[in-house]
């Protein structure tokens, strides 16, 4: 067995080693859900070393890189950065009455579309965040919502794959 390449998953965290065998080539795949801001990525890489016979000691500062990389850029590091970088502009008022499934905006920012499990599409103007009308008519949820660049244009779609409107149309003022 040869390890050819690392491969870095960030969520959930892992890595997948790609390696030879046989001259084929295969994927072993190790999760590392268990990684947090605490983790001695020395100890991990050493720990992972003594388990997995791809890893040489040759390749054991490859794969603390890796794991340091991995650890950075992990939620747990940044959560509470996230946190000092975004605040709460507008709520969107009243709403849909189940679960939003989709939500679309326009390159602008001014319009924002929505398909619910109410099977309803919802138009919000979001400089105001008050809802401007409600697309109804749906068989089933409306999984799709998307607005054209233009942003005048909607499409929505429930999973059954019928419109209540023509795929695109104009919005409704």
């Amino acid at each position: 067995m040869k390890l050819n390449k690392f491969y870095i998953r960030y969520y959930p965290p892992g890595i997948v080693f790609e390696y030879q065998k046989r001259r084929k080539i295969k994927q072993k795949i190790l999760d590392l859900f268990d990684i947090e801001r605490e983790t001695n990525v020395e100890k991990l890489a050493a720990q992972i070393a003594r388990d997995e016979p791809l890893i040489t000691p040759k390749i054991l500062p490859q794969l603390e890189t890796i794991l340091q990389k991995l650890k950075d850029k992990t939620l747990f590091n940044n959560r509470d950065n996230v946190h000092k970088s975004f605040n709460v502009d507008k709520t969107l008022s009243s709403g849909h009455l189940l679960p939003i499934t989709n939500v679309s905006i326009d390159k602008i920012g001014d319009i924002c579309a929505t398909g619910s499990y109410d099977r309803t599409c919802k138009i919000w103007n979001t400089r105001t965040g008050e809802e401007t009308s409600t697309l109804i008519g749906h068989e089933n949820a409306v999984y799709v919502v998307s607005l054209a660049i233009s942003g005048r244009l909607v499409s929505h779609e429930c999973v059954c794959g019928e419109h209540r409107y023509p795929p695109w149309h104009d919005m409704p003022n």
